[in-house]
């Protein structure tokens, strides 16, 4: 059983973002084990999240590659890619 979670935020991470990411991702690891997965993934919309999953020398880092989560950069397409930043944008305070 393959197990993905997807994070759809585009561009730098701000505010609590960072931390929704490292609780994504523990949460996957948590159902993973409980389901049996063979494979988990944790599947990002922008370059800007896996580089912030890819901090060498990060406890987060570590942890996720301990627990045998992949992360992906999804390709998306223009018209994918544009829906999920004017939804940022109506949801900016």
């Amino acid at each position: 059983m393959v197990l993905v979670e997807a994070y759809a935020r585009i561009g730098a991470l701000k505010g609590a973002q960072p931390r929704k990411l490292a609780t994504d991702a523990f949460k996957l690891a948590w159902a993973g084990q409980k389901l049996g997965a063979t494979r988990l993934i944790l599947a990002v919309a922008d370059e800007a999240a896996a580089s912030y999953l890819h901090r060498p020398g990060a406890w987060l880092t570590a942890s996720i590659r301990d627990a045998g989560i992949e992360i992906i950069v999804a390709e998306l397409g223009d018209v994918m890619r544009e829906a999920i930043l004017a939804a940022q944008a109506r949801q900016y305070r």
